[in-house]
């Protein structure tokens, strides 16, 4: 009887320790795609900063040159 006893209990600990080591690489990969999901963020974010800087300067130079230079600093030379 005692070593039935013994036997389940090293059963027992096998089944744990698989578990545990099922949890850690799941943990791992869960952690991969973490890392890989904040790297394509970045990128993105990047990007829509990029995109909105160009949209603003399309809107600055086309402002530019549809007014008429009417309140305007000009240079010496075109006075």
């Amino acid at each position: 009887m005692e070593q039935i006893a013994q036997w389940r209990t090293a059963c027992m600990q096998a089944i744990s320790a698989g578990g545990e080591r099922a949890n850690a690489i799941t943990l791992a990969e869960e952690r991969r795609r973490n890392r890989e999901l904040e790297r394509e963020l970045r990128r993105k974010e990047k990007a829509l900063a990029e995109a909105a800087a160009l949209l603003v300067l399309s809107k600055k130079t086309r402002g530019v040159s549809e007014q008429k230079r009417r309140g305007r600093m000009t240079a010496y030379l075109e006075r």
